[in-house]
């Protein structure tokens, strides 16, 4: 009997031991390997995946390079022309629409393995007027360039037989004090030197449309007809925090509900023809469209009359504006 206890104890130890060594084998050899090639396939997948996105995101680019004609609207070849001839139109635009005080300074060029590139850094006394006509001559103009930094101070005129600051800084606050740092770009890589593009010693013509209208009222107008500099750095704007909040009717005349957050929601209530004016935003309530009223600015010489259209929840700051009538 104890034999045969033993023979049986032997057999167990051996069932047990053939399948605790299958399982680590199995684990060892054939799990664990099948897992990391699971793995290592779907790294490689992944990888695959971006690789084609960048392909075909270069791809893309190359695309839009190409419909965007560099060659043609590249500054000229030669570095001396480039830098002169780049030169005088920044300071015959900027001399066309009256820009006073006008400097136009270079910096040193940057040379970089595609191309040239050719700092400018212009200073100027402008109205907001002449600036967004400048601006749109700037990206209506066909050249390979940018602006890098565009900073507007406000100039206030100080006059002693004026006490009343508030006033003074509203009828000057269309005058600012303007830097710009502007880069020019020249790609002469982009052909072989008896090509006929990029010129050698002229600039290119024509225009490159990058904004959305053709026409220059679009944009100057609405800057126009706001008091855009108003308020000095770093003094909150009161109409960024107004909002349109309800359009009653009591007793059938209609009513303009509007909310002045930084005065523990003040309620200022106005009705059509009457004018408004928190922080920036000046106007008189002309129509009610639904959920939408109309504002519209005073038209002087100065200043064309605007419309804004100011919707339900909206901020006056975010009001949307169409020329008014001339």
């Amino acid at each position: 009997m104890r034999n045969g206890r033993n023979v049986l104890f032997l057999i167990a130890f051996l069932i047990f031991g053939a399948g605790y060594g299958g399982y680590w084998a199995y684990q060892t050899q054939v799990r664990e390997p099948r897992a990391q090639l699971a793995a290592e396939i779907a790294k490689v997948e992944k990888a695959k995946a971006d690789f084609e996105q960048a392909i075909q995101y270069q791809n893309a680019q190359i695309q839009l390079l190409t419909q965007q004609n560099l060659r043609y609207r590249s500054l000229p070849k030669s570095p001396t022309d480039a830098s002169n001839l780049y030169h005088r139109w920044l300071l015959e635009a900027a001399q066309y629409w009256g820009f006073e005080n006008l400097s136009v300074d270079r910096r040193n060029m940057q040379t970089l393995r595609f191309g040239r590139v050719f700092p400018y850094q212009l200073r100027a006394r402008v109205s907001m007027d002449q600036l967004s006509r400048f601006l749109y001559e700037f990206y209506w103009s066909p050249f390979l360039h940018q602006i890098t930094l565009l900073k507007i101070e406000p100039i206030v005129k100080q006059e002693e037989e004026n006490n009343d600051a508030e006033e003074n800084n509203l009828n000057n606050a269309n005058f600012v004090a303007v830097t710009m740092n502007i880069e020019g770009l020249s790609i002469p890589s982009l052909t072989d030197r008896n090509a006929p593009y990029p010129l050698m010693n002229t600039l290119p013509e024509g225009y490159w449309r990058r904004l959305s209208s053709g026409l220059p009222e679009t944009y100057t107008e609405p800057i126009d007809s706001r008091n855009l500099l108003q308020f000095q750095r770093g003094v909150v704007d009161a109409s960024d925090f107004t909002r349109l909040t309800a359009i009653n009717s009591i007793n059938g005349v209609p009513e303009i509900w509007l909310t002045n957050q930084l005065e523990d929601n003040r309620l200022i209530k106005i009705k059509l023809n009457q004018e408004i004016r928190i922080g920036s935003f000046f106007g008189k309530a002309i129509e009610i469209f639904g959920e939408d009223v109309v504002f519209e600015t005073t038209g002087t010489n100065a200043r064309p009359a605007v419309r804004w259209i100011v919707s339900l929840g909206e901020s006056l700051q975010n009001a949307m504006a169409v020329p008014g009538e001339k």
